[in-house]
């Protein structure tokens, strides 16, 4: 549920090793946890608290900041997306959410990566085969090709104990930004930063 989110990544993060309940993957890890939605039952993200929180996060010296959190697309929107042989998609940006957000939205997840924070970004849940937002920032370049955030997103995309691809998670194909028809003029990809790890029948802290 909602309410209790947070701390189940943070449980799978770095549970303590005590011989009690679950275990995370690096128990002897350190965390600095930050609020950015409205909690209980409710799934109301602010956006400004997710952006004070990287802010205060980068600048607390995180190595690894875990965003298990995005935005859905709107059905209007996958309605409009094409594809071409490669694995590339193309939709028009004014039916989606934040698609080709702004360069101001982009320089607060700079802030974060230029102090040498790692974003860990969900590729989203709606069974698509492109990644949710903010995952498209992870390619995206400034005016003389290099990657903005420096290579310093991930996005991760969730499989089952056989390994197979979870049938609610985003795939990795790559939702262009720079596109002429259905020519995609993006030089790094999706794929380029997309990992996946174990998402189904995971048990957690509460």
């Amino acid at each position: 549920t909602w309410g209790i989110h947070g701390t189940q990544m943070a449980s799978i993060a770095a549970g303590a090793l005590n011989g009690t309940g679950t275990v995370g993957v690096a128990p002897e890890a350190g965390l600095l946890l930050a609020q950015v939605g409205s909690g209980g039952s409710q799934n109301i993200l602010r956006e400004s608290a997710i952006y004070a929180a990287l802010d205060w996060l980068s600048a607390s010296g995180a190595q690894v900041i875990n965003m298990s959190i995005g935005a859905n697309y709107t059905s209007t929107f996958i309605r409009t997306v094409q594809s071409d042989s490669k694995g590339n998609f193309f939709a028009n940006s004014q039916y989606g959410v934040n698609y080709g957000a702004t360069n101001s939205v982009l320089a607060e997840f700079a802030k974060a990566t230029n102090r040498g924070s790692i974003i860990v970004v969900s590729a989203g849940n709606q069974s698509l085969p492109y990644a949710s937002f903010p995952a498209m920032f992870a390619g995206r370049t400034d005016p003389s090709n290099k990657l903005v955030l420096g290579g310093r997103m991930i996005i991760v995309g969730a499989v089952d104990n056989q390994n197979n691809i979870a049938s609610f998670s985003n795939r990795a194909g790559h939702l262009c930004q720079n596109f002429s028809d259905t020519t995609c003029k993006d030089t790094y990809l999706t794929r380029d930063f997309f990992v996946v790890a174990p998402g189904v029948g995971i048990v957690t802290g509460k």
